[in-house]
């Protein structure tokens, strides 16, 4: 979907993503390798009881997700920014979760280019925030192609 087909306030709920312990583990082991990511011993002793999955892949799969959603297509043209990331709840392995996006501004840059401003949260299957982060992009715009 274009610019001018997001509204302020639209929401958008993706469908639902198991997460297995393979993918948590590899994915920590890869990008964040902390032993509460990846040294079971150490995990169970913290106060997270148990390994648990690295924010930033937190973070990646609610940007996944929304992208699966399908809205964006070949209309997304890149990002501009992340911001106000927040990790409210710990996300443990073998998790389902969703991400849940709001269009939270529209605006035309100067040089003509649509921008949008995404609130995504990801939530599990009791819907409890996990991570909620706002993301800038850029978006293709009906005269683009006037």
């Amino acid at each position: 979907m274009k610019f001018e087909g997001f509204t302020i306030g639209q929401k958008f709920r993706s469908a639902d993503f198991f997460l297995s312990f393979d993918q948590m583990y590899d994915f920590s082991k890869m990008y964040d390798p902390q032993p509460m990511h990846l040294d079971a011993q150490v995990a169970n002793a913290s106060e997270f009881g148990g390994l648990i999955a690295s924010g930033y892949m937190s973070l990646a799969l609610g940007w996944k997700l929304w992208i699966e959603c399908g809205l964006q297509d070949a209309h997304g043209k890149g990002g501009i920014a992340i911001s106000e990331a927040k990790w409210l709840l710990p996300l443990y392995p073998e998790t389902t979760v969703h991400a849940e996006t709001t269009i939270a501004d529209l605006r035309v840059s100067s040089k003509g280019k649509g921008i949008i401003t995404y609130d995504i949260a990801l939530l599990n299957e009791k819907n409890q925030l996990h991570t909620t982060f706002r993301v800038v992009g850029i978006v293709e715009r009906d005269a683009d192609n006037a």
